[in-house]
């Protein structure tokens, strides 16, 4: 549903990727690839370690809304 958590931890570090690479406005597909590879070697793991953290807390969020929590 479109206003249900997002239960899937990747797609978290991916919002936060194509927000850095938009900014970038790449022209191409070479330009795209190379800023996506900066931007990934960037990524801080703590903020991936955060995220996958969080999943436990996503999960009964969901479960609540649901009426199984």
């Amino acid at each position: 549903p479109p206003h249900s958590p997002d239960l899937n931890p990747i797609e978290t570090v991916w919002a936060w990727m194509r927000h850095h690479v938009s900014c970038q406005h790449p022209q191409s597909e070479v330009e795209l690839k190379a800023v996506v590879l900066q931007w990934w070697a960037q990524l801080p793991q703590q903020q991936i370690d955060n995220v996958c953290l969080g999943f436990r807390g996503r999960v009964e969020k969901c479960a609540q809304r649901l009426g199984s929590g």
